[in-house]
């Protein structure tokens, strides 16, 4: 009883004190960041991170763009790629390039998992890696997707979107690709 009053009593502290979470349920931001790390760890277990310029970076507006059409996944019932048509007042964009433009960006690939299953026991790092895993294995595109190569003057780019499925511990999860260029004049934006 001592100790686990002491164990609580630790973890509340350095929760306050230093912003640490002890025995933290993984968040969709830890999960998010997660599996663009785990995606650059396999680029570079086969190969294509050492050979590169940059690894991918995530950048906010591509997790908008992935996680526009994660949330049109679940709204919808549906877990491919092509919004087919518009649902509860998100605009319709059909390609996953639509959905970069939508936001700025360029998208060039998109890859997703209609449902992974995410319960508080699961670890973030251990989502990322079965939904690495799985596109890893995949035999439709998944894993050349997520070992394209970039030409040195662009930065490669990640975005990550995950929406929870009603009713279910299954989250369907999108990752695009994209870079630093304008998806309007394919011109090169210049990095700061």
């Amino acid at each position: 009883m001592v100790t686990i009053r002491l164990k609580r009593t630790i973890g509340i502290i350095l929760s306050l004190s230093l912003g640490i979470s002890v025995n933290a349920q993984p968040t969709p931001a830890n999960i998010k960041k997660e599996i663009a790390l785990e995606i650059n760890r396999f680029r570079l277990d086969t190969g294509q991170g050492s050979t590169q310029k940059w690894a991918l970076v995530q950048k906010t507006a591509l997790d908008k763009a992935a996680q526009i059409h994660a949330d049109w996944c679940v709204k919808s019932g549906q877990g491919g790629h092509v919004e087919t048509r518009p649902v509860a007042g998100q605009p319709l964009l059909p390609e996953c390039s639509d959905r970069g433009k939508y936001f700025g960006v360029t998208v060039f690939s998109e890859i997703l998992i209609p449902t992974l299953p995410i319960t508080p026991s699961c670890g973030a790092k251990d989502r990322a890696q079965l939904a690495v895993e799985t596109w890893a294995n995949s035999k439709t595109g998944h894993r050349e997707a997520m070992l394209m190569g970039f030409p040195t003057e662009v930065e490669a780019q990640v975005g990550v979107g995950l929406a929870q499925i009603q009713n279910s511990e299954n989250w369907v999860i999108v990752v695009v690709f994209g870079a630093n260029i304008d998806p309007m004049s394919g011109e090169l934006i210049q990095q700061k």
